[in-house]
């Protein structure tokens, strides 16, 4: 984006207390507080009133901030799509090198459940019906293992003109924007009949764009039980676009099975573009740098990408819904907080929801 942006600047200091389970406590405005200045994900502060210390949310201000540091994206040759680097969030593009899905193989994930949350297991609100997806495996599929180097991807690279934006308000985290990737490339949808991936997976649908507006709590708590998955957004991405669950509309390992583009997106019926895996566009994390949050949960608790301390994690490491607590960067504040955590194996992204919704 040229020229310069409107960004929302928050004071933010550390210090951030957490309830038991290592989550950011989200405080009442007007109970007290024990340290003037002291800031919350979500947009509290301690202030001093009327002589006393009591929390409050924070108003924010606007500073020019020159791009790519924008709270807002638009396009594929903007910055960091939405959510700023400043800020700790991922960097988008589609020249991004995550590690993901480069090479190897991974056991096609088969496990659901309607009835109980279990780790490697999507707990499901309900079977889907059974139609969609890829009409035929691919050869990268074999013996009960997928090849991701080895799959076939769509064709073409577009713009679409995508755009997102991300506001702290009342204790809410807003996401809002047109539903089509910022600072990343889509690939051309329908599958058209003489590309290779036609062979495996026609999908017919084409890209949509719609009104975004998304409002999630910005101090999750983790829910005395784990709550079932849907279909359709289970999340939303720093770069706009929908985060599905693990499966296809037939009920199978949809990352393993369905062809998707470069940046392992596609659209639904409706031509809601979406990720069911870590997108291969997100920057940030390796062996010598932990993984940024790149997206965030419907109960609003943040997701990652999987390096941790100098080691990729895997779904072994997690939780039944595929997350952990542990110190993340969140809105510019380190934290020691639940998350999810993206991995190369299934579920890849969560098993069911751990914070209340």
């Amino acid at each position: 984006m040229a020229g310069t942006a409107m960004v929302m600047v928050a004071a933010l200091t550390l210090g951030v207390q957490s309830t038991s389970q290592g989550v950011p406590a989200a405080p009442t405005p007007g109970k007290a507080c024990k340290t003037k200045g002291q800031v919350l994900p979500g947009g509290f502060v301690c202030v001093k009133k009327n002589g006393k210390l009591v929390w409050a949310v924070k108003t924010a201000t606007t500073t020019p901030t020159p791009s790519p540091t924008s709270t807002t994206a638009t396009g594929a040759s903007s910055g960091s799509a939405g959510f700023t680097t400043a800020l700790g969030y991922a960097s988008w593009s589609p020249s991004s090198s995550n590690a993901l899905f480069t090479s190897g193989s991974h056991p096609v994930g088969t496990q659901i459940s309607t009835s109980r949350a279990a780790v490697g297991s999507i707990f499901l609100c309900r079977m889907m019906a059974g139609q969609g997806g890829a009409q035929v495996a691919g050869p990268w599929v074999r013996d009960g293992r997928w090849y991701p180097g080895e799959k076939v991807k769509v064709d073409g690279a577009r713009n679409l003109n995508g755009s997102v934006s991300g506001a702290l308000s009342a204790g809410r985290r807003v996401i809002s924007g047109n539903g089509l990737p910022a600072t990343s490339l889509a690939g051309t949808f329908p599958v058209s009949s003489s590309s290779t991936a036609y062979q495996y997976d026609r999908n017919p649908n084409t890209i949509q764009g719609y009104s975004l507006n998304v409002s999630l709590p910005a101090a999750p708590q983790v829910a005395a039980t784990p709550s079932c998955l849907d279909g359709g957004a289970i999340g939303y991405s720093t770069n706009g676009v929908a985060i599905y669950n693990a499966l296809d509309g037939g009920n199978r390992d949809a990352a393993a099975y369905e062809t998707l583009d470069k940046c392992w997106g596609h659209p639904e019926r409706s031509g809601q573009y979406h990720l069911h895996t870590m997108s291969s566009c997100v920057g940030g994390g390796s062996a010598t740098q932990n993984s940024p949050v790149w997206g965030f949960m419907l109960d609003g608790f943040p997701i990652t990408g999987p390096w941790e301390n100098g080691a990729m994690l895997t779904t072994a490491d997690l939780d039944i819904c595929h997350g952990k607590t542990s110190k993340i960067t969140l809105d510019g504040v380190a934290v020691t907080m639940y998350h999810y955590v993206a991995t190369e194996d299934y579920p890849y992204t969560a098993g069911c929801y751990r914070g209340s919704r």
